[in-house]
């Protein structure tokens, strides 16, 4: 889920890698064990958790590439579709993870029914918490809400900034977004121009929603453990 580059091309399947920060942040006020990421890309928070626990980690991928690389982890992948009829998984497991943007609720309530006895972390925007049409919804599912003070990256949005002489931007409309780990342009494909505006921090607000036994109602700010850029550096550490 992001919001970076809101308008913009969005990712094949709204998939928005995690970056390991993120996760740590959360995994001190879960339960460790068995975690079950039923959204898991290359296995980016399943890596964090299975590093950080130890415990086994399952995942469910759409995307055949994406679901090979996850289960080099290794963890036990399925590729499927989560939203399919086929159970997550038979062993018992929490649930952490950063849900597409378009289903997060459905994915939510999907969670709930396949392990309503244990912890389901969601990694969404803070104003997850402030729709109108979800209001019913959070009255009666209360979730613990730990929030990121920091935004985080998901990926790279490049625009073209080319300069009229008189120092007005005019750029040639070419834009594009790109995972956070692939090789970035030196120029403009378009018209060869080196002032390219490359933004990574996401435009809003996220923190870590937790539903399960005993939690809701709550909320926190998390402590992360990467370096605050300088006032005036511009861009997050990764």
């Amino acid at each position: 889920m992001t919001a970076t580059g809101r308008g913009a091309q969005r990712q094949p399947d709204d998939f928005y890698e995690t970056q390991p920060w993120v996760v740590r942040a959360i995994l001190p006020h879960l339960t460790p064990g068995p975690v079950i990421d039923p959204f898991c890309g290359r296995g980016s928070i399943l890596n964090v958790v299975r590093r950080e626990w130890g415990f086994p980690t399952f995942g469910i991928e759409i995307d055949a590439d994406r679901a090979t690389v996850a289960a080099a982890g290794p963890h036990a992948v399925e590729r499927g579709d989560a939203f399919g009829a086929a159970r997550w998984t038979n062993e018992p497991a929490s649930t952490v993870t950063n849900p597409p943007y378009s289903r997060a609720m459905e994915a939510i309530l999907r969670a709930a029914a396949e392990s309503p006895r244990h912890e389901r972390a969601f990694l969404l925007r803070i104003g997850f918490i402030g729709s109108q049409t979800r209001a019913a919804f959070h009255r009666t599912h209360p979730a613990d809400v730990f929030v990121l003070p920091r935004r985080p990256e998901f990926v790279a949005s490049i625009k073209c900034k080319a300069q009229r002489a008189n120092g007005q931007s005019r750029g040639c409309g070419w834009a594009v977004v790109q995972m956070l780990d692939e090789p970035r342009p030196k120029s403009c494909p378009n018209c060869g121009a080196t002032s390219l505006q490359i933004s990574t921090t996401d435009s809003t607000e996220y923190g870590w929603f937790v539903w399960g036994p005993g939690r809701g109602g709550r909320w926190s700010i998390l402590d992360v453990d990467v370096p605050v850029a300088p006032a005036g550096a511009g861009g997050d550490a990764p």
